[in-house]
């Protein structure tokens, strides 16, 4: 009885010590919780412009990873990793839209919204701007912009810019006299009398006439629209809209015995979803669209040799989680450039604090997926807050996406040809 005693004391006593111990060491650090920069994109996954939106989707995730295999972001003395979120943004309704806002911003906490190409961003910039989130957006919007009410917003995709550029550099290389300015026609307004000063420079300064033609949302018979535009001795057609309505007019076109070229705002998406459209490999030749994110084809614009790395590995790594190559370039030219375009403002401002990278941004240089562009724009917009472009230009011949021209916008207060 003793002698069990005497073991379960000893026991006790054991087991005490050890508590007491451990108890009295210091606490073991916890392990260092990976520094993040944690960005959003709204896009249109469902809706009428789905097809863009999910033919980018698997961007972000895929930048990330090759992120965190190049061992992260040097920011200052410490290392990111980069987390990518991307919700959807029908576009229409808008509600949507200003939902995934206030989900990115409220609940997931993102430093930026890097990429997006709906139409609210007033409302959404009412949203960011007290949140101190950097909002990174096209100048299709740039009229409510105020330096002072939005000072964490700037335009990295300088939509309207090219809106001139491109069909200028594809009239130029196609040497087309008479191009065609297509579209939907929005509300009320007199198209023809916005855009009459932009046609006369085009004109006067580049011996190009250009006529326009609008029609209606829901149009997908353009035969009326193309007899009129050979009538008039159109060699070039120019529209910003959908993928669905360049493959219909260039189809109809075919269909008419007309091999006019069609130049779209977009860059050239799946060749078997446009082939499926067209109804051949005929009828799709000729057709242009945006070239600038394939930036080992681009002649007049140097890319830095880290992106030129970084775009083989994306589109290695594109393959192999999507299956597919990675033809549709402008993931580089919109997704790559803006993700990019924010990544360097931290890296130079050496911090992720929204005031030192709007800093870094505003009148800044910097080195990009697209080229090194000086954030210039202030007669036009009243801020330092805009880049320029390469306005890198593909057309489709002999079945494949062959490059065609470019026309560099280096600075968009000098370099643009077309002043709004």
């Amino acid at each position: 009885m003793y002698k069990k005693s005497w073991i379960l004391a000893v026991f006790v006593f054991l087991v005490i010590l050890v508590v007491v111990t451990a108890c009295a060491a210091p606490a073991a650090k916890p392990a260092a919780q990976a520094k993040i920069l944690r960005l959003g994109s709204i896009v249109p996954l469902s809706g009428a412009a789905a097809q863009w939106g999910k033919e980018g989707e698997p961007l972000g995730g895929i930048y990330a990873d090759i992120v965190k295999e190049e061992g992260g972001i040097k920011v200052g003395n410490d290392t990111y990793q980069m987390e990518f979120i991307t919700l959807d943004g029908p576009m229409f309704p808008t509600s949507a839209d200003l939902a995934a806002c206030r989900n990115l911003v409220y609940d997931k906490k993102v430093d930026a919204i890097a990429v997006y190409f709906g139409v609210a961003v007033a409302p959404m910039a009412a949203i960011t701007n007290p949140a101190r989130v950097v909002f990174n957006q096209p100048t299709m919007f740039a009229g409510y912009y105020d330096p002072k009410k939005h000072p964490y917003c700037f335009f990295g995709y300088p939509t309207l810019e090219i809106s001139a550029t491109q069909p200028l550099a594809a009239a130029q290389a196609l040497n087309a006299k008479v191009m065609a300015y297509c579209g939907t026609k929005s509300g009320n307004q007199d198209l023809e009398a916005t855009f009459a000063s932009t046609d006369r420079q085009f004109e006067q300064q580049y011996g190009i006439k250009v006529v326009r033609h609008f029609w209606a949302a829901d149009a997908v018979d353009f035969t009326s629209y193309l007899q009129q535009m050979k009538q008039e001795n159109v060699d070039m057609i120019y529209t910003m809209e959908n993928i669905n309505t360049v493959c219909l007019l260039k189809k109809q076109a075919y269909q008419m015995g007309w091999s006019v070229p069609v130049v779209m705002s977009g860059a050239i998406l799946d060749m078997d979803v446009i082939k499926g459209i067209c109804g051949s490999a005929e009828a799709m030749e000729g057709i242009c669209g945006d070239y600038s994110g394939a930036i080992w084809e681009l002649k007049k614009t140097k890319i830095s040799p880290y992106y030129l790395e970084f775009a083989q590995k994306l589109k290695t790594a594109w393959k192999a989680k999507t299956g597919k190559e990675l033809t549709n370039t402008g993931v580089i030219s919109t997704g790559c450039q803006m993700i990019g375009q924010y990544v360097e403002a931290v890296k130079k401002a050496g911090t992720k604090d929204p005031d030192a990278v709007m800093k870094a941004i505003r009148g800044g240089t910097l080195d990009t997926w697209l080229g090194t562009y000086t954030f210039s724009g202030h007669t036009s917009y009243d801020a330092d807050v805009v880049c320029g472009y390469p306005t890198g230009i593909s057309i489709i011949k002999n079945g494949k996406i062959q490059y065609l021209t470019e026309y560099p916008i280096p600075n968009i207060d000098t370099d643009v040809p077309i002043k709004r």
